[in-house]
């Protein structure tokens, strides 16, 4: 799932600027260096992701960076994780969840190129289409029978609402900001025609007006 507002505040505009805020600081600017190496590698990724320029080579320089980056993060997780110093609420810097996304969309996309150059010739992945709404919709749903109303669904329960989430999304989702196609499949639209009971009511009052009996006045 992309997050237009994460991609705000770590893309290359926020490095940029957090630079110049570090020559502005003079001497006290080495203080940013920590924030601006991680910068550096957030920019990078979301540089990738926006790319509209399709990947069609394993030896692609963005393939290359995406393991650089996971790199990274792999060593900056192993650091935090083995400092002796307890890390308090304010100098916590990444929680288990945020950094297992970071890991599952670097290692899904080059998983996908590596499957699709072994099973497609002549292949291609665009980057700035990729997007997880449907798997995330689809475990959402799912998610949603465990801890909802039933936390015991039977095996009929599960189907349907499995073929729900299968028939009415598709790889490219329209809920997404990437620009994607939208999806092929539709809702089911009955054709019964339901009447409009302010239509129906205003006609009633025509059809009175335009009657020619009297009217009877009744003096009290």
């Amino acid at each position: 799932m992309r997050n237009k507002l994460a991609e705000d505040v770590l893309d290359s505009e926020m490095l940029n600027l957090m630079l110049a805020y570090k020559d502005s600081l003079g001497e006290k600017g080495s203080e940013l260096d920590g924030a601006i190496e991680f910068l550096k590698n957030t920019s990078k990724l979301i540089s990738v992701y926006r790319d509209k320029r399709p990947v069609h080579v394993l030896e692609d320089q963005r393939l290359k960076d995406l393991k650089e980056i996971q790199a990274w993060f792999n060593d900056w997780k192993t650091h935090s994780y083995g400092s002796k110093v307890k890390p308090g609420k304010g100098s916590e810097k990444m929680s288990e969840q945020c950094m297992e996304d970071l890991q599952s969309t670097i290692i899904g996309f080059l998983q996908l190129c590596c499957t699709i150059s072994h099973e497609i010739s002549g292949w291609s992945v665009v980057p700035a289409m990729i997007n997880s709404d449907p798997i995330e919709n689809h475990f959402c749903q799912q998610r949603g029978k465990f801890n909802g109303l039933n936390t015991n669904p039977t095996a009929l329960q599960y189907q349907r609402n499995a073929n729900s989430v299968i028939i009415g999304q598709s790889a490219l989702s329209k809920k997404s900001n990437t620009g994607g196609i939208s999806s092929k499949c539709q809702n089911f639209k009955h054709s019964i025609k339901q009447l409009d009971s302010t239509n129906s009511r205003k006609r009633r009052v025509s059809e009175q007006s335009q009657s020619t009996q009297p009217l009877k006045v009744i003096r009290m």
